[in-house]
């Protein structure tokens, strides 16, 4: 009797992941059926020929050093953004090149559905509830959003899984899984967005200490910081040949000089756009060059959608009147700082915070910062949910 419960559990988890799997078919069937990729912002001027000149240079047997039809020549390899050393890419050598642009679409919306609910289900929740964490993370606005940014987006669809190999190694430190966690990490960093990656280690370390204020085993401090930083020691070394390139293309370009505060804070959460959290806010019409009707704002935002499913309302309702004391406290003064930072030139003090730290000007945007905010709002709604 004791044997056939796990078995049952098995067969639930892989029933829910093959229904996931069909969700996401239906979700780019276009792109299964009739061949047709996304075109939107970024992908069509700059992305698809980036990727374009990479699947030719590996054919050819060779590195992408030098895209001669960029301007007057742009050193690719240097170029963070490539993703050149990003295992993934090696499809573009067994596919044409737009049915692997395809594939790594919905690759990585599997690896964003799969990673979610394997999560979900290490926090101890049901099938049914890690199901609805799955679906609100892989296809919610913020990741839907980064579509169109391919760096970004190949990088965010992995915070599920490094969050999850981050617990494991954490509750049973092993080489094993220091190894599985820093190789996690080494395909997010090379994916092609520090920027992307960064936040996702911000958010490693608030899951990592929750796990030590929740936990039942006790959880030094020096097992955690060993673990973090030498996982991150390790994926610098191993991407040296991605880094060394890319700093000394910095140090040689405009990008080592502060950004002009206009174009470092070009995109900044409007906070009428938090409306759309639960809300529509937009409507779709592909006859328009913008390509959708906003109904709040005059400017498209950097995240096309901030939608989390009207769902979310209700869980984070529910999380407010029943999470503990501690954890609430804690999580609104991490979403409100977020928030603050995302808003930037909508704000009086960020452009002030950006002149005295000249460093804040690397993330450029501040909008970006809402991705942290979306994912503990992520972690709120599904965590009220369950305590209802």
């Amino acid at each position: 009797m004791r044997s056939e419960k796990p078995r049952a559990k098995h067969l639930v988890d892989l029933g829910i992941l093959a229904s996931l799997a069909l969700m996401l078919l239906w979700f780019g069937h276009e792109m299964v059926t009739q061949a047709k990729v996304p075109f939107f912002r970024d992908l069509g001027p700059y992305f698809y020929p980036m990727r374009l000149f990479l699947t030719q240079s590996f054919k050819a047997g060779e590195l992408p050093l030098w895209d001669r039809h960029v301007a007057a020549g742009f050193p690719l390899l240097a170029d963070f953004q490539s993703g050149a050393f990003y295992p993934p890419h090696l499809v573009f050598l067994l596919f044409a090149f737009f049915s692997a642009v395809s594939v790594l679409f919905l690759f990585h919306y599997l690896v964003a559905a799969t990673g979610s609910y394997f999560l979900c289900r290490q926090w101890g929740y049901p099938p049914y509830l890690s199901m609805i964490g799955a679906i609100l993370f892989a296809f919610g606005g913020v990741i839907v959003s980064l579509t169109n940014l391919l760096n970004h987006f190949q990088s965010a669809v992995w915070l599920p899984w490094v969050v999850l190999f981050a617990g494991k190694c954490l509750r049973s430190y092993s080489w094993r899984n220091l190894v599985v966690f820093t190789l996690v990490l080494l395909l997010q960093f090379l994916a092609g967005s520090p920027e992307f990656y960064a936040m996702s280690m911000v958010l490693v370390v608030i899951a990592s200490l929750r796990l030590k204020a929740n936990g039942t085993e006790i959880l030094p401090y020096s097992r955690l910081v060993l673990v973090l930083l030498g996982a991150n020691v390790l994926v610098a070394a191993a991407a040296m040949v991605q880094i060394a390139p890319t700093v000394e293309l910095l140090l040689h370009s405009r990008r080592s000089q502060p950004l002009p505060l206009a174009e470092a804070t070009n995109w900044s959460l409007n906070p009428l756009s938090l409306f759309n959290l639960f809300f529509l806010d937009k409507e779709i019409d592909t006859t328009i060059f913008a390509g959708m009707h906003l109904f709040f704002l005059n400017r498209a935002p950097f995240f096309i959608s901030y939608y989390l499913g009207a769902v979310s309302l209700f869980g984070l309702s529910f999380w407010v009147l029943y999470s503990s004391s501690k954890e609430r406290i804690v999580t609104i003064a991490l979403l409100v700082l977020t928030l603050f930072l995302a808003v930037g030139s909508h704000s009086p003090v960020y452009p002030f915070m950006l002149r005295s730290l000249p460093v804040m000007g690397l993330l450029r945007f501040p909008d970006k910062y809402f991705f942290i905010t979306y994912s503990l709002l992520w972690f709120a709604a599904l965590k009220g949910l369950f305590v209802f």
